[in-house]
This record gives structure tokens, sequence and C-alpha cells, in this order.
């Protein structure tokens, strides 16, 4: 069995694959670790081999099915499965992951489709769960993009390194796996010159793509899981994240900027800008929703975001700039070390996530041609 989605393909594990998981998993440990205890740091072959002849007895025993995501050179690219099968139920868990050099590419969106076909036509199952943290964006992203249907939030659900976390809960059913147009898979390298690692500012475009809507909406999901004050209540679930999204955009002004960070992982951050909607006030644009996934925090995201959004505003005739942020945010001593002045606090003037009152802090700034 080996379905294809555009230029990807899964197919069971084999016995000679166990030097290309090691591989995989030694090169991912960073961004997968967090999230799949296995892929530790000092992984060995012999766990890889291991695993190998573990799916191979669970397949025939039919209790569990994976398969290895390859591209067409055969590289290995990740690997998904089904597990915690209830055949009484017809109902079985979907997993995935996606070593760190094929991040960002719709990788494991395509294998989620692949699976769930295999699923529905070879199984006798008839829904598939996904359940992710709610920290964990590019799972988040996958699961959107593949077309799951969100249906809740479960606290304390995952229990991962000792430590438990809140997760969302998507489901697919016969049919839904091919709802959502497959992404293209980009050449695996990155552009000649270019660090993998780096991370570019670009202007979204309007309207969105289903992947751009999946990944603003991962990183808002996330924003509010960590407790940040972006105008929304805890707990956010991805469709209504990603419905605030498409409205807003759908919405927005023409002279509005939305710019997205992009690294080899995918959309990492976010900010935008809306004019001032008084006809007396035609120099003037609100800044608002700058976010940046932890995966890439410490790496200047957010003052990147920032120099590039007030580069667009000035070269788009804005003047001056306002905003506000919770105070004692990080975001506040962003803006203080880019030039922003301090207008005022007000105290009490919004709610954390988890209902809790806080000071907000007004910062101007003029833009000079």
């Amino acid at each position: 069995m080996k379905p294809e989605q555009g230029e990807i393909s899964i197919r069971p594990y084999r016995r000679s694959d166990a030097p290309l998981l090691h591989e995989a998993a030694i090169e991912s440990v960073d961004r997968v670790s967090p999230w799949l205890p296995w892929c530790h740091a000092g992984y060995q072959l012999s766990e890889s081999e291991a695993w190998i002849r573990h799916c191979e007895s669970a397949a025939q025993a039919g209790a569990e099915f994976h398969f290895a995501i390859v591209d067409p050179t055969g590289r290995l690219l990740g690997g998904c499965g089904l597990n915690f099968l209830r055949a009484d139920h017809g109902v079985a868990n979907l997993g995935y992951w996606v070593r760190s050099s094929a991040q960002g590419r719709g990788v494991a969106a395509g294998a989620i489709r692949l699976l769930a076909e295999y699923a529905f036509g070879k199984t006798g199952l008839h829904r598939l769960e996904i359940i992710a943290a709610v920290e964990n964006a590019a799972s988040l992203r996958a699961a959107l993009r593949a077309g799951a249907r969100y249906e809740g939030f479960l606290r304390g659900r995952l229990r991962i390194h000792g430590r438990s976390h809140d997760a969302f809960l998507f489901s697919i059913l016969p049919g839904e796996e091919a709802t959502v147009e497959s992404a293209p898979f980009p050449a695996a390298s990155p552009a000649p010159g270019r660090d993998p690692e780096d991370v570019v500012i670009e202007e979204l475009r309007i309207p969105p793509g289903a992947a751009e809507i999946a990944g603003l909406a991962a990183l808002l999901v996330e924003a509010v899981g960590e407790g940040s004050a972006v105008s929304f209540l805890a707990p956010l679930g991805p469709e209504e994240a990603a419905g605030w999204w498409r409205r807003t955009m759908a919405a927005a002004d023409t002279r509005a900027v939305f710019l997205g960070a992009r690294d080899a992982g995918g959309l990492c951050g976010t900010v935008q800008l809306q004019p001032a909607w008084a006809p007396n006030q035609p120099h003037r644009g609100e800044v608002a929703k700058l976010m940046v996934s932890g995966r890439v925090r410490g790496r200047g995201i957010g003052e990147k975001l920032m120099a590039r959004l007030e580069q667009v505003a000035r070269e788009r005739g804005f003047r001056l700039l306002t905003l506000d942020t919770k105070r004692g945010d990080p975001a506040e001593r962003l803006y203080r070390k880019r030039g922003w002045n301090e207008a005022g606090v007000i105290p009490g003037y919004a709610l954390d996530p988890g209902g809790s009152a806080h000071d907000a802090v007004f910062f101007w700034k003029q833009l000079r041609g």
C-alpha cells in the first residue's frame, strides 16, 4: 500500500528503515522531543530497530498501524499511525510527526489525509481522533490544514515529560479527508545561500489561503493558551480562531497591513496594522496582535516584525502609530526599546485569558518620511 498525496507517500516501515528513522529522529530532537518524548537526545539505532519490530507485530495483530512518510527519492520525512483502536466503536487515534528539515511544507497535513484514506478504506474504522497539546502550534496547523474538525477543549488530557497539558480534540469522518485541497510540497532544499534557520518577514495576501489561516489560527490559539492578552478569553478553539482571522482579513480596509514571519517550520509570528476608522485621522494606524510562537522566541522575531511594519506603514503614508499592551508584558519592553512613547496607563483596562483584569499601557510613535 503506497497512496500518494502530492509528492509524498506513506508505506509500512521496513527493517531497512532503521538507520533512516534514527537519522531523522536525531535531527529533530529540538522540535519533536517537547511533544514526543521517544525522540530524545541520545536516541539509539537499536531504538529504531525495536520500534519497527513493534510496528510489524502490532499490524499483524490488527492493534496498531504505523507508516513511514517518504518523498519520491525515498527520504524518510517522518511517521504517522493509528493506535488506541476501539474496534467495537470503529474509532482510533491518529498521530504524526515530521523531521525538522521537512517541517512547514504541508507534509503532516498530506500524511493525515493519506492515513485517513487508508483507515476508512482498509480497516473498517469510521472515526479518527487527533489530540494535540494547545501549545503544539505545528500539530494544530497540520490538523486544521488537513480538514480535521475541531470538537473541543480537553483539560489536562496529555501528560508529557511529567507535566500535564491541556489539549484540543479534532476528528475526521469518512469523506472529510478529501475536503481540503492538498498543499503543494516544495523542494526540500532552502534557497541557495539561505540558512534554513533564517526568518522571512512577508506581507500576507488577502484573501488568505487555507494554509495561512491554519497558521494564523495556531498562533492565536497558542498565545491565548499561554495567557497572552490578545483580546480573547480561554479556552479558544482553533475553529473559533480561524473564523476570527477569516472575518478580520475579509473586512479589512484596503490600507490594512498583515505581516507574517516564516521559517523552516512555517508561520511563526505575525503583526497587523489597521487604519484609524475616523475620517479626520487618515494619517494614523493602530498596531495589533503582535504574536510570536514559543518555539522561536529569543531570535528577535518580534523586533523584526515591528521594524518591517513601521517601514511599510511609512511607505503607505501613515505618520502616527498607536497601540496598547498589557503592563509588564515582554512586548512593553520591546516597544520602549524601539522608541515608542508612553501616553499613559489605564488600570484594569482588559482581562487576561484567565479572566483577571490587567492594566494597559498606551504607546504612540511618529513616523517621519
